[in-house]
């Protein structure tokens, strides 16, 4: 519908009335401006009133009124009708001016990008780790670019091919074709395509976190009243219950229910009791030992003796972090 200039297709001509409404008059809108009978002077319909000097439009100005009747006017170039059809005016002026592209200062090759200030930037944070604001070890940047990108195929894979060779799937498409990043020149598209990726590594970084908890969950042994239950859940069905004997299931015929047996239950209800005091006074078996005797469930970090029990939840926790971020990059 919109073209580069104006409207395109059956729009880009003048539809005179009779091809527009087929010569049928029996809609009051479609009347000459002279005599327009939405605006009937009275009841009976046959005197309408002159608009011709109002020139009314509907439709964002896509129709209009002349001394025929309902009509489309030529707007195959919209450039000079600024004040006479305003919203189509701007509606091609936008979908033109979204078509053209940023300026890029991206260095073209290697040798420039050894120079090339944006660059240089990024280069003291990441090669030199300076501020990128730090210029003392300039003199080593060329080199440190350099030796990352190997040579300027590789540089120039990195730059453009790998980016502009991304296939983009058909479904995200206008025309319900497949192509690659580099073919697609539209900003809408780009934008569009930026949203639909973005919330795709949403969701995969809250399945990657799900995943990690659910890990973690397994890693840590059942508690007595867990234990309990999967036993209580086979009711009063005592083969159910036997099937149950490798988790240490058995069935109370007084009862008339499946229970966890009584000796491991008080085992596990104890470890549950020394566990908890643990993590009471994570620090109370280390804290203040010498290094030489920070051993066992001790371990020895920054100059002080700390319970290893807490630097592995840390790691965990780091590798949740870490593995949610590599989620967002793949």
């Amino acid at each position: 519908l919109i073209g580069p200039a104006g409207l395109t297709g059956a729009f880009a001509n003048k539809v005179v009335t009779n091809t527009l409404t087929g010569a049928d008059k029996r809609c009051n809108i479609n009347s000459p401006n002279t005599a327009f009978l939405l605006n009937a002077a009275d009841s009976t319909d046959q005197n309408g009133v002159s608009i011709a000097a109002r020139t009314p439009r509907m439709a964002g100005g896509l129709l209009t009124i002349d001394g025929t009747g309902l009509i489309i006017e030529d707007l195959a170039d919209t450039d000079s009708k600024k004040t006479t059809h305003p919203y189509l005016h701007f509606a091609v002026k936008a979908k033109a001016t979204s078509k053209l592209g940023f300026s890029d200062s991206t260095p073209n090759d290697l040798a420039a990008a050894t120079t090339a200030a944006d660059l240089k930037r990024s280069a003291r944070r990441q090669l030199l780790g300076k501020k990128d604001s730090e210029t003392s070890e300039d003199a080593q940047l060329p080199s440190k670019i350099k030796s990352v990108f190997s040579d300027n195929d590789k540089y120039l894979a990195i730059l453009r091919k790998n980016i502009d060779g991304m296939p983009i799937p058909k479904e995200l498409t206008d025309d319900n074709q497949e192509t690659t990043l580099g073919d697609i020149d539209e900003v809408d598209h780009l934008i569009r395509l930026y949203f639909h990726y973005a919330d795709a590594n949403k969701r995969k970084l809250q399945n990657a976190l799900n995943e990690l908890r659910n890990v973690n969950k397994k890693q840590e042994p059942k508690s007595a009243q867990e234990k309990e239950k999967e036993c209580n859940e086979t009711g009063a069905d005592e083969d159910k219950c036997k099937e149950l004997k490798e988790k240490d299931c058995v069935f109370n015929t007084e009862s008339k229910k499946c229970e966890l047996k009584k000796d491991v239950k008080e085992k596990l209800e104890k470890e549950g009791q020394e566990n908890k005091g643990k993590e009471e006074k994570p620090t109370s078996e280390c804290k203040d030992k010498p290094q030489k005797d920070c051993t066992g469930n001790c371990k020895w970090e920054n100059n002080t003796c700390k319970d290893s029990s807490i630097l592995l939840k840390k790691q965990f926790a780091l590798s949740v972090v870490s593995a949610a971020f590599m989620a967002l990059l793949f």
